[in-house]
C-alpha cells in the first residue's frame, strides 16, 4: 500500500475502534466509487480515441495508398 496511514489501520485491524472502522470504510468506499467513475470516463475516452485514430489513419492510407 502506498498510503502510510491506510497500510498502518490494515495492519492493526484488530485494534481499531468501530468508530475508525466505520470511518474508514466510508472513506475507502467513496474512494473506490470516484476512481472507477474515472476508469470509466477514461476508458470510454480512450475507445473514441483509438476509433478516430483508426478511422482517420485508414482514410489516409487509402487515399495515399501506403501499406503499414
Amino acid at each position: 500500500m502506498n498510503n502510510p496511514k491506510l497500510k498502518e489501520i490494515y495492519d492493526n485491524v484488530d485494534k481499531k475502534s468501530n468508530k475508525d472502522l466505520a470511518k474508514t470504510l466510508l472513506g475507502l468506499k467513496n474512494d473506490f466509487d470516484a476512481l472507477k467513475e474515472n476508469v470509466l470516463k477514461l476508458t470510454t475516452t480512450l475507445e473514441e480515441v483509438e476509433m478516430t485514430y483508426d478511422k482517420v489513419y485508414g482514410e489516409l492510407k487509402e487515399r495515399l495508398k501506403f501499406k503499414d
